[in-house]
């Protein structure tokens, strides 16, 4: 790299140091035949003019010095009366700073090694600032000392060289984001802390530097919309890393807040995240089948189906990450969502027959709901669940389903004349019990022996202190049958029948006028099914 000198010849000699960088600082005048020297310094340092005066015509060397220059030295001849300008080249001095650059491996096992393509840059700390800023220099050529680790010391990982460094002292700067050299992603930026003095065209090594990875918070939000819903047990909140099933990480013990207008807003903060995609999931509490949806600007997630046995878990696709920035500052992510639901209370309360005050309903009965799913899936499920007198307050149990879904209990009895009608629970009818009825049998009595006149009466006893109270009395008429609704089931019934059979006027002698002569029956029965056997009572005269 060289500098021009101009050298302007007059009676009084004017020597113009061109603007080279660094500057001349002194010139040297040498009459060759007889060694005498003439010397000039900068006299005015914006136009770095030199002045020789009462110069004798002569052959003379012109040596230039200055800091950063190598010494050179031309030769010329001032010639008598006469103008002369000349174009003397100037050396300037080129060291070399070279160095490494290692850092941890993207992963798990984080291994530290060399780094490839991360920028560096050669400076100075501007201390007129608060904190310093760092600026680059430039080189002999005239360019910003940048370069990339590995791009010009080949064949060497991580290693970075400047072969066009001036003298003087330097701090470096690594993985700055810079034009035409992109920071290397997932990694901070530093400046050293170690300085190193340059000159006499030596070659200066840094000392390795290892490379921090840039790390953010990812924070992961679920909102309720009922003051009520409390997910704090959650399970399973973490985060995997999209391309290490085994790289994990998890968050800080959950937080909550109430949030304006009802519900809860509970936390989960991850700290130190290295970049790259990762795969978020949460688990929900037993007893929660609502689905997380995601707020603005947040990924979605895919929750499974939740059951009585199943919680449900939630989780990122594949093809939705968290994409946590390889850039230093400002990347933090949040992940919001959304759980809506509303609780839904079950009871189960008995309904007697009227007919039947003293009956004991059964203590329990299998209860079992499940959701509107194409595939239905059970929610809940209990063998023995508890059966009331009235809808009990609290309720006998509770789940919390997602808003949107309908939901739909049925129960069975063990006892033959108990049932259920079934019952659904939405967010607009939360709490209905189910009712379980108990059912009646349809007792139906025919008649045969003697064939009675007009409607025979039938009367139903119920069994001896049983508490049921008696039908109403039926009539009917020879071939028919008599139908009794919603007998209650037990055993030792009793049916009487009561009639008359017409007997004709004798003339005589003697005359026996017309009379009804009084028939009876009677039969016991048991009622154990809906459906019994027809009774058949022989009338009797």
């Amino acid at each position: 790299v060289t500098a021009a000198v101009g050298i302007e010849i007059a009676p009084t000699v004017l020597f113009t140091c061109a603007a080279a960088s660094p500057a001349c600082a002194k010139v040297v005048l040498t009459r060759t035949d007889t060694r005498e020297q003439f010397t000039a310094t900068t006299a005015d340092a914006t136009t770095s003019r030199y002045v020789f005066t009462d110069l004798i015509p002569a052959t003379y060397s012109v040596t230039v010095t200055g800091a950063g220059l190598l010494q050179t030295t031309n030769q010329i001849t001032v010639l008598p009366g006469s103008n002369a300008s000349y174009d003397l080249p100037v050396g300037i001095v080129q060291n070399s700073v070279s160095g490494l650059v290692n850092g941890p491996a993207p992963g798990k096992t984080a291994t530290v090694g060399a780094l490839n393509g991360v920028p560096v840059e050669l400076g100075h700390l501007d201390t007129s600032t608060t904190p310093p800023t760092f600026v680059t220099d430039k080189g002999t050529d005239g360019n910003d000392l940048v370069t990339s680790t590995a791009t010009n010391a080949a064949g060497v990982a991580g290693a970075f060289s400047f072969t066009t460094v001036k003298n003087g002292t330097y701090v470096a700067r690594y993985n700055a984001d810079l034009t035409g050299h992109p920071a290397k992603d997932g990694y901070l930026s530093v400046i050293s802390t170690s300085f190193v003095n340059v000159s006499s065209g030596q070659a200066t090594s840094f000392p390795t530097m290892q490379l921090i990875r840039a790390t953010h918070s990812v924070t992961l939000t679920v909102s309720t919309t009922d003051t009520g819903d409390n997910i704090s047990g959650a399970s399973g909140v973490r985060l995997v890393s999209a391309d290490d099933s085994t790289f994990t990480i998890t968050p800080q013990p959950v937080t909550s807040a109430a949030v304006p207008g009802g519900g809860t807003k509970y936390t989960w903060a991850f700290n130190a995240v290295p970049s790259g995609d990762w795969l978020a999931s949460i688990t929900l509490p037993a007893g929660h089948f609502g689905a997380l949806a995601e707020g603005s600007g947040s990924e979605p997630l895919t929750c499974t189906a939740g059951t009585k046995t199943v919680a449900v878990a939630c989780t990122s696709a594949a093809a939705s990450p968290v994409t946590v920035s390889g850039k230093p500052n400002g990347h933090d992510i949040t992940e919001a969502y959304t759980l809506d639901e509303f609780l839904a209370s079950l009871s189960v309360v008995a309904n007697p027959l009227g007919s039947d005050p003293d009956v004991t309903p059964p203590a329990t009965v299998n209860f079992t709901v499940v959701d509107d799913e194409a595939t239905p899936n059970t929610v809940f499920a209990d063998s023995s669940f508890a059966v009331s007198a009235a809808t009990p307050t609290p309720p006998t149990a509770t789940f919390w389903g997602a808003t949107g879904t309908t939901y739909t209990a049925s129960a069975t009895s063990a006892v033959a004349n108990w049932s259920a009608a079934g019952q659904t629970y939405t967010s607009g009818n939360p709490d209905r019990p189910l009712d379980l009825d108990e059912t009646g049998a349809t007792v139906k009595i025919a008649f045969d022996g003697v064939t009675f006149t007009g409607d025979a009466t039938v009367t139903l006893l119920p069994p001896s202190g049983s508490g049921i109270d008696a039908p109403p009395a039926k009539t009917g008429a020879v071939g028919e049958t008599v139908s009794f609704a919603t007998v209650p089931f037990g055993t030792g019934w009793t049916v009487d029948v009561t009639a008359n059979v017409h007997v004709d006027a004798v003339p005589g002698p003697p005359p026996t006028p017309a009379s009804d002569t009084p028939l009876t029956g009677s039969a016991n029965f048991d009622v154990t099914t809906a459906a019994p056997d027809t009774i058949t009572v022989t009338m009797h005269a």
